[in-house]
């Protein structure tokens, strides 16, 4: 079979139904033998993150910074860092999830990054910001996002502004277009994992004679974690103990993590079949597919070879 080229008269390597007879990607790059590709995947798991997470940073350890390994893992900084000028606001984060030993997850930096517009003073950029981590408004609009944006009825004094109101602290998203929470959630999980429990738990508690307003944090805060956060440290008695998901800002809801991650670099969340590519500096389609850049491959190139 002849192979596919485009009108610009180069091989079409995204013909998919042409691809498995027409393109050999190791000669395509004059190397016949694909296992010798180079891997120049820049791995960005959240999980990955040292036990002993520590920085030397000179430059103020900013959140657009990929250098702050701090900040790269969405921590704030630590007794332990030797960084200089330090203007970190994620050490508030405990302050925000009500636990402490927690980091954010990279979709929540990415986003936290948007209050940082272009050109502005960093020094009271991350100012502002650590002082928006500490207001009961912002949280309870993060609190709007996870729950899919809309006010549960089981959720008393959360309601999502109109468009005729001014935007109140931090930033409410627009309606979700995707699953929302509720019925995504629900898929997979039994009632004592995940969202039913923690519906349940709520609802316990809201039934209950005298709530106690720490009862209700807990639960609030567990829900925010389980959303935006990454605990330091397992934790016994969450509810979302197994509960593999997060809330993404980018996509407008909640994503299984094992099928879409939130690319540090690019400041995106991605499918499970896009990689970044360290060389080129961007995102690349496929797995299987080396990047058109430089040709390097994914970490998961020679498997799919083999068993493709």
């Amino acid at each position: 079979m002849s192979e596919a080229y485009d009108s610009d008269g180069i091989l079409d390597i995204y013909d998919f139904e042409e691809l498995s007879e027409t393109y050999d990607p190791g000669r395509q790059a004059g190397d016949g033998r694909n296992r010798n590709r180079k891997v120049t995947e820049k791995r960005d798991n959240p999980r990955d993150c040292p036990e002993d997470l520590q920085c030397e940073c000179k430059g103020g350890c900013i959140l657009d910074s990929l250098t702050c390994k701090c900040v790269y893992f969405g921590a704030g900084c630590s007794k332990g860092c030797t960084c200089a000028g330090c203007i970190n606001p994620l050490h508030n984060l405990s302050t925000l999830f009500g636990v402490p030993e927690v980091r954010a997850q990279p979709c929540l930096i990415s986003y936290l990054q948007s209050f940082m517009p272009k050109g502005s003073n960093k020094v009271k950029a991350h100012a502002n910001i650590d002082k928006l981590l500490r207001k009961p408004e912002f949280k309870k609009d993060l609190i709007l996002h996870v729950l899919g944006h809309r006010p549960p009825e089981f959720i008393p004094n959360y309601r999502v502004r109109t468009e005729e109101e001014p935007p109140r602290i931090g930033f409410i998203l627009g309606p979700l277009t995707d699953a929302r929470f509720e019925d995504y959630a629900d898929m997979g999980f039994d009632d004592e994992k995940g969202f039913p429990a923690w519906k349940k738990a709520w609802k316990g508690l809201q039934a209950s004679s005298n709530p106690s307003p720490e009862e209700q944090d807990a639960l609030l805060n567990d829900l925010l974690l389980a959303g935006l956060g990454v605990a330091s440290r397992p934790r016994e008695t969450t509810l979302f103990k197994y509960f593999d998901h997060y809330c993404s800002f980018c996509m407008r809801s909640w994503q299984d993590d094992g099928n879409t991650s939130h690319c540090r670099t690019c400041g995106e969340c991605m499918n499970w079949r896009e990689w970044h590519c360290k060389v080129c500096n961007i995102c690349t389609y496929g797995a299987s597919i080396p990047c058109e850049g430089c040709g390097g491959v994914s970490d998961t190139y020679a498997f799919a070879q083999r068993h493709g």
